[in-house]
């Protein structure tokens, strides 16, 4: 019987070259989700997502309020965690489910 493979808890960073432009390299940087992280947030491919740094941390946020409407409406965030999301925005919680709110 072949062992599945245990879930990675870590995000790694990686660095890959974007375009060369004048004999210059330009690079960005890319994160890799692990599959459960991402279904477990119910994010989809393409959700455009806004970073921010708050206490040495970063967070992410969906970037605008019609994609996260969009969302809800074709029940792709899992009920409960999107419910949990939104309570906790309501409530004035920090981050949450992916999203955070405004610093106090």
């Amino acid at each position: 019987m072949k062992k599945m493979p245990k879930e990675r808890k870590s995000i790694r960073l990686q660095k890959r070259l974007a375009y060369k432009y004048k004999g210059r390299k330009y690079f960005k940087h890319v994160l890799t989700v692990p599959e459960h992280i991402v279904n477990e947030l119910g994010w989809l491919e393409g959700l455009e997502l806004t970073p921010a740094v708050r206490k040495g941390k970063l967070l992410f946020e969906v970037s605008s309020q019609k994609q996260e409407d969009d969302l809800w409406r074709h029940n792709r965030l899992p009920i409960f965690a999107a419910f949990l999301s939104r309570a906790h925005k309501w409530l004035g919680g920090d981050e949450v489910m992916g999203t955070a709110s405004n610093e106090r």
